[in-house]
């Protein structure tokens, strides 16, 4: 894509108990960003503030998101902030050595509008502890929910286009999503085509059509996000979502078309040829009805377990993280299951 384009400029002085000179030319500003956590760093903007401690320059920069900025004096680095750079937009940062995290201001649009989100989230907090304490009775809770629903909504509408914006109309559906799911919709399609509510509308808007309308209904959803989606990334993760969601519901051999469709098109990016190998072993000998692949392990009893051993049996064999929340959420129907069919003969490792 075209390079985004914005403003950098502020004031950095020098406490007087530090160096009384007035002079406060020298001072290193750079903004840098990796492409990958392992990859060297790219510096997108570096410059030297005049004796007044002024600076200023152009930036060019791939997209709109937070990126670090160094300040630095004769070679040393001595702090760094996150700063969102956004296209069109004006940063300025004004800030006083030694003390710069509580020295430090930053404006622009897009800061300014962070700042209304995290105020409004804060107070939104110190509500849900309320709630959790039992300090609201019931009868309002509904209430609050709509209430902070639409306080979040009106700081989309308000700073529109902003990573706050998507942030609030986020947390705007997801308040709504167990008590107004269609109004939950609506303010989820207002918000699109913004690649963040692409995944927003994954996670919560996907799962409610598939429920209330069926597998069909949530395939065309995903079609409709891939259509409207502005960005070659953004339509990649709906297609990833769309071929898992054909595995999970047992229809193996449209995923299977469905990721040889994926491989033709992404066939030249690394990370897309790494998750099509993962998800087509998991196609090719994962799917129901193939038999399991070889396995082995010891029991916290000390007892050998393998396919071999358990062969004629019926037993249930789970792999995960104990972290993974999915696998703490099942844990208590695990148990039960097991507790009804054990005099069966079922075995759960």
């Amino acid at each position: 894509p075209e390079p985004l384009h914005t403003i950098v400029k502020g004031t950095i002085t020098v406490a007087d108990s530090l160096d009384d000179s007035g002079d406060y030319s020298g001072i290193g500003i750079s903004i840098i960003t990796r492409d990958s956590t392992n990859a060297l760093a790219d510096t997108l903007y570096s410059v030297q503030t005049d004796a007044k401690g002024d600076f200023e320059g152009a930036v060019q920069f791939p997209d709109k998101r937070y990126y670090n900025l160094f300040i630095s004096r004769n070679g040393t680095d001595l702090g760094s902030l996150g700063v969102i750079l956004a296209d069109e937009d004006t940063l300025t940062v004004n800030a006083e050595l030694p003390e710069i995290n509580k020295t430090v201001t930053l404006q622009s649009h897009e800061h300014e509008a962070m700042k209304t989100y995290v105020r409004v989230d804060r107070s939104f907090q110190r509500v849900q502890a309320f709630v959790r304490n039992g300090a609201i009775p019931d009868s309002q809770i509904l209430d609050e929910v709509k209430k902070w629903s639409d306080l979040y909504w009106q700081v989309y509408q308000k700073y529109d286009h902003t990573i706050a914006a998507y942030l609030a109309a986020e947390k705007s559906a997801n308040l709504l999503n167990n008590f107004y799911p269609k109004k939950m919709i609506s303010r989820i399609d207002s918000a699109l085509p913004e690649d963040y509510m692409i995944s927003v509308a994954l996670r919560l808007g996907k799962p409610y059509i598939a429920e209330a309308k069926g597998f069909e209904a949530a395939s065309a959803y995903l079609d409709s996000l891939a259509e409207i989606s502005t960005s070659e990334t953004a339509r990649e993760v709906v297609e990833r979502d769309k071929i898992k969601m054909y595995f999970d519901s047992s229809r193996v051999k449209e995923a299977k078309t469905l990721l040889t469709n994926y491989e033709k098109h992404y066939d030249e990016k690394p990370s897309s040829k790494k998750w099509a190998r993962r998800i087509r072993y998991d196609l090719n000998y994962l799917a129901p009805g193939v038999p399991a692949p070889d396995f082995s392990f010891i029991t916290m009893d000390g007892d050998t377990v393998n396919n071999e051993r358990l062969k004629g049996s019926t037993y249930i064999l789970e792999i995960s993280p104990l972290a993974n929340r999915e696998y703490q959420n099942d844990y208590d129907r695990t148990l039960i299951i097991h507790q009804i069919y054990k005099n069966y003969g079922l075995k759960i490792f």
